[in-house]
């Protein structure tokens, strides 16, 4: 089963980097051969270079396919599971979900990279006013980095198989700060942007006009001078056999005495019947569709900002240890040129 989701509920920081085997001390190195290995294992990239985006007007979104190289065996039997995190030059432009997780031998993760709405807007207008995408292509620097590293199976099997999944990828993302480079693979892939086929929307444009056709009343020369099909007995269901028989007067007569017509009050063809059966419910859907685009615009706006936050958070993690590191070798370094500078002292006192 690939762990995918993220959450929160997992073990700390240090039980991460000190597994059971571990030697004493928590020493960053014992515990990254612990936890990553060799293995002649790959991760296979569907596809392998590219990443392709539409740039089409509704969204752009593509899929990018991993897929562990090793036979579908029980991971006891030896063949190592594989963590994957996905990074990217553009993180404001690009929603990857999921961007980091555990792939098991023979087992492929399908992963989600959408295009934002507002980067997708303005490349789509950049590109239909030149005719094509060459010059946003040329001049792109967009680019996707995929790492892998092999985890080693004891290490799996002891400490991540019986987590629940948001608990192992947020224990997963722990351990990129504790494997050292070496374990890791990276593949790098560009970005190129296309246009969609100019037919591509014809079908769907042509719909949506049968629909709005079919909901204004006065359109159709039938509804005013008959009643509303939906007041009939039996409206909108579609017979077996042979047509309906014609209306007669008399059962016209019966309709309308038992339903009443509810364009009665209004004159055939006036203003007001178009007023009313048209400009209404037009406005309503516009007001609709103004309002669906902006929750999907704030939804959008969430996830970037969420995704942002994690990447600063981890940035900063990485910066502090960096420092941390760099601090203790300036230490080091100073406390060794002081030891070197007692012994000339002290030499030059015997003599």
């Amino acid at each position: 089963m690939n762990q995918e989701q993220k959450g929160g509920g997992a073990p700390s920081m240090a039980d991460a980097a000190r597994p059971a085997a571990a030697p004493a001390g928590g020493d960053a190195a014992a515990a990254a051969a612990v936890i990553a290995v060799a293995s002649s294992y790959e991760l296979v990239m569907a596809p392998s270079d590219t990443l392709q985006f539409p740039l089409a007007a509704e969204r752009s979104q593509t899929q990018l396919i991993l897929k562990h190289s090793g036979p579908p065996v029980a991971v006891a039997e030896g063949s190592e599971p594989m963590a994957f995190k996905i990074k990217t030059t553009q993180p404001k432009r690009y929603l990857v979900r999921p961007n980091q997780g555990l792939i098991l031998p023979g087992q492929s993760q399908t992963i989600e990279i959408s295009l934002v709405d507002k980067d997708r807007i303005y490349l789509l207008n950049a590109a239909q006013a030149a005719g094509s995408t060459e010059g946003i292509n040329r001049e792109s620097t967009d680019k996707f980095l995929v790492q892998c590293f092999s985890m080693e199976v004891g290490y799996y099997r002891d400490r991540l198989q019986s987590l629940a999944p948001k608990e192992a990828t947020d224990e997963i993302g722990k351990l990129w700060g504790v494997v050292g480079k070496k374990h890791v693979r990276n593949k790098r892939m560009r970005v190129l942007f296309n246009l969609p086929p100019p037919n591509a929307g014809v079908s769907t444009s042509g719909s949506s006009s049968r629909r709005v056709e079919l909901k204004d009343p006065s359109s159709s020369s039938s509804s005013s001078s008959q009643p509303p099909s939906s007041t009939a007995p039996g409206a909108g269901v579609a017979s077996s056999g042979a047509a309906d028989p014609p209306a007669t007067a008399s059962t016209t007569a019966t309709t309308a005495t038992n339903k009443p017509n509810p364009f009665s009050g209004l004159v055939k063809n006036s203003p007001a019947a178009t007023a009313s059966s048209s400009s209404i419910p037009e406005a309503q859907y516009a007001e609709m569709a103004k309002l669906r685009k902006k929750y999907d615009d704030l939804v959008t706006f969430t996830v970037n900002l969420t995704a942002e936050r994690d990447m600063l958070n981890k940035e900063l993690q990485d910066s502090k240890r960096d420092l941390q590191r760099e601090m203790l070798a300036r230490i080091a370094t100073e406390n060794k040129a002081n030891r070197s500078g007692l012994r000339q002292r002290g030499g030059k006192g015997e003599e």
